[in-house]
């Protein structure tokens, strides 16, 4: 059974919908930003759904040409750098209310995508019915990535996941490994492990005979050359340009070669990156209590709200940040109880302790000297302030944490009581009411505000959304009230109609792509602004490949044009079929539709295998060595580079290199960037397999160095990646 209700325009409202208009403006309309976020378009729209089975389906159309999905940006973003805040949002609130008489045990409304209310629930909804290890985590990875902002907190909080998901939205990098090691266990992995970096933690675990390196705070897969295997912490600690290749921090990231330069420095070394092996969760926070279940009240009501009261509520315990750089993300809700005192049995059935009250006709006051009543308010979400009203006179009310000491309200405010720089996020407490002497009481409304991670909410978008009511009572009757707005001003653009090249499967000449698209149009005639693109190796696109391959062509060197071009050749791997497609956004903030899908085949040089150094057939040489890929074309020459660089990425001109504060590297240092500009690694270039590189009658560049590389190049040019690197290996003496 259901209501649906439409509203005019707000310019066009009259008496008769003052009553309703009332109802929403005290609720969800006046938060910010979307107080002050309207168009004359705007229609706003409530539904109604009354409830008496434990499981409810039920279906909400959203109407008008946008919704909120298609003005946000994507995640994860970092505070403070190249943050991009909410355009517009279409969900307002979604109330859910005990009507009835008994409790509701874990009532929740579900969409289908905000399923995270325990650690089980956060892996089936991550993960689906995967099966593959590998594919099983990337699920994970990639959803828990996309999740969250990059935000100091209270770490006793984001490192759990079902608060990180669910009430924060954000944490970093050691927060943020500990979640995903909770997670990897809860999926049966035993053998994980937090790899501290300098000044950096990162995820592993265990599958397929190796350690897989996830970073879902720096949004980092370091692939290695196969573009399918995982690189682990140890491997990324002795070849950084694993790292380098991969860009870091999302696509809201400018690309650049500082940042990947920078992250690579967090791995020191292949020995010094630390894997502490919590076999059965030794070590972890003790999580397997914490759950999002709630029990409603009669007269109790939960609303999940998009939006932030002004000022922001938030908790940010003793080590987040004072200022919210974009507080629009904090999403403030409400829990809401309003006791009958005119059902007796109800009203006392939802307090904890009821001493000497007398009821008549619903006013209570105290049987003989003072009467007592006791409720406990506990919630899901962390609380960050609220207020209580009441009906009568003479009442006296306390808090309490612990039911044993009081500390008497002066107000009805109790957001004295819940700073967001408290030591401890509070769920609950208690809330004492005194009647003495002819003090009365026969009505109470405690409302306190709650914290909310803006992607975990139950909305909806454009079109049919469907949605589940679920809960565990024997008997049930609530009301689930939808408030939304319908936006009719600006019309999405269009998605791009093809693929230009490669074309839609075809092939492309090297792996060092320049995707190319048709410039997308819009039904408004508005200017498109930007495109992102994705690109993978599934044809239903689950997930990109890496973070090289799910960017925002603004922060890229294609800026303004339908192209996107990778930044390095060897970032996919030939005779392989990728699947890529574009989506493009207008200049009023609105994201079109993706486009269709499109594949394409790769062709060029693969990277050269068993690449060795050969001490011993010469005494006196060392003879680098090498085998041609069979994946691939086959190589018409190769080109060797070499370096004392531990990680060196191959250049044949001069690069600048990330050297932090050792100034003694490079004549060019530069104080400001700690940046070192290093000459060229070019060896030289051959038709053969071998080539002499150590050696007192060697005399070509960058010889008689620690480490070596070698490119393939086919004859149509193309180039590949190159190998791991080629260690000189034991000190050996060539005489003269």
């Amino acid at each position: 059974m259901f209501k649906y209700e439409s509203f005019f325009l707000k310019s066009f409202l009259i008496v008769i919908s003052i009553i309703c208009f009332t109802a929403l403006s005290q609720g969800a309309y006046n938060l910010l930003p979307w107080s002050t976020n309207t168009d004359p378009s705007d229609v706003y729209k409530t539904r109604t759904e009354d409830v008496t089975s434990s499981s409810h389906p039920y279906s909400i159309v959203q109407g008008g040409w946008v919704d909120g999905a298609m003005y946000w940006y994507p995640f994860p973003q970092w505070a403070g750098v190249g943050e991009v805040p909410p355009a517009w949002e279409s969900n307002r609130q979604v109330k859910l209310e005990n009507i009835g008489t008994t409790d509701v045990i874990n009532p929740w409304v579900s969409n289908g995508r905000n399923l995270f209310r325990n650690k089980a629930e956060i892996v089936s909804t991550c993960i689906g019915n995967l099966t593959d290890d590998r594919e099983k985590c990337l699920a994970l990875y990639n959803k828990i990535s996309t999740m969250q902002r990059h935000m100091g907190g209270n770490s006793a909080e984001i490192k759990i996941p079902v608060k990180a998901l669910n009430v924060y939205g954000h944490n970093n990098c050691t927060d943020d490994s500990t979640v995903m090691e909770l997670l990897w266990h809860q999926m049966g992995y035993s053998q994980t492990g937090t790899g501290f970096t300098t000044a950096h933690s990162v995820s592993q675990v265990y599958y397929g005979g190796r350690w897989n390196m996830f970073d879902s705070d720096m949004t980092n897969i370091a692939l290695k050359r196969d573009n399918f295997t995982l690189g682990s912490g140890q491997e990324l600690g002795y070849d950084h340009d694993l790292i380098k290749r991969n860009h870091q921090q999302g696509m809201l990231n400018p690309d650049g070669r500082a940042i990947d330069e920078d992250q690579a420095c967090y791995y020191i070394n292949d020995t010094s990156f630390v894997d502490i092996n919590r076999a059965g969760g030794t070590a972890l926070p003790n999580d397997s209590a914490v759950s999002m279940n709630l029990t409603l009240r009669a007269n109790e009501a939960i609303t999940w709200r998009w939006g932030h009261l002004n000022p922001v509520k938030y908790f940010r315990g003793t080590d987040g940040p004072a200022t919210l750089t974009v507080p629009d993300y904090i999403c403030n809700g409400l829990w809401e109880y309003n006791p009958d005192f005119t059902n007796d049995t109800v009203w006392r059935n939802g307090a904890i302790t009821v001493t000497s009250i007398t009821n008549t006709g619903g006013v209570l006051t105290a049987t003989s000297g003072t009467g007592t009543i006791i409720w406990k308010i506990t919630v899901p979400y962390v609380i960050v302030g609220g207020s209580y009203t009441t009906i009568g006179s003479g009442a006296v009310f306390s808090i309490s944490w612990d039911n044993s000491a009081w500390t008497t309200l002066s107000s009805n405010s109790l957001d004295s009581n819940f700073p967001s720089n408290g030591t401890t996020a509070r769920y609950s407490y208690y809330l004492k009411c005194e009647l003495s002497g002819s003090a009365t009481l026969s009505g109470l409304q405690v409302t306190n505000d709650m914290q909310m991670a803006l992607l975990a909410l139950p909305g909806m978008r454009l079109g049919t959304n469907g949605f589940t009511y679920t809960d565990e009572s024997a008997s049930r009757n609530v009301r689930i009230t939808h408030e939304w707005v319908e936006r009719s001003a600006n019309h999405p653009p269009n998605p791009p109609a093809s693929a230009t090249y490669p074309a839609n499967g075809g092939e492309s000449d090297g792996t060092d792509v320049c995707f190319k698209w048709n410039t997308a149009s819009d039904p408004d005639g508005d200017g498109i602004t930007d495109y992102r693109f994705q690109l993978s190796e599934y044809s239903d696109m689950r997930w990109p490949l890496s973070s090289n391959f799910d960017k925002l062509v603004s922060r890229t060197i294609d800026t303004g044009k339908a192209q996107l071009t990778l930044p390095y050749p060897g970032l996919l791997t030939p005779d392989r079929a990728y699947y890529w497609r574009v989506k493009a956004i207008d200049n009023h903030g609105a994201w079109g539709e993706w486009s269709n899908t499109w594949s394409f085949t790769p062709r060029g040089p693969d990277y050269p295998i068993n690449v060795i150094m050969d001490t011993t057939t010469v005494p006196g040489t060392g003879t680098l060595k090498w085998s041609a890929n069979p994946v691939g074309r086959a190589p018409a020459k190769y080109r060797i580079y070499g370096s004392d660089e531990k990680g060196f990425t191959v250049s044949d001109s001069t690069y600048t290199v990330r050297t932090g504060a050792t100034s003694s590297l490079g004549t060019n240092y530069n104080s400001t960037f700690k940046n070192a500009i290093f000459p060229s690694n070019f060896v030289a270039e051959t038709t053969a397999t071998q080539l002499d590189v150590i050696g007192p009658a060697i005399s070509l560049p960058n010889t008689n160095k620690a480490y070596y590389r070698v490119v393939a190049v086919d004859a149509n040019n193309k180039r590949s990646w190159s190998n791991t690197p080629a260690l000189q290996g034991r000190l050996f003496i060539a005489y003269r």
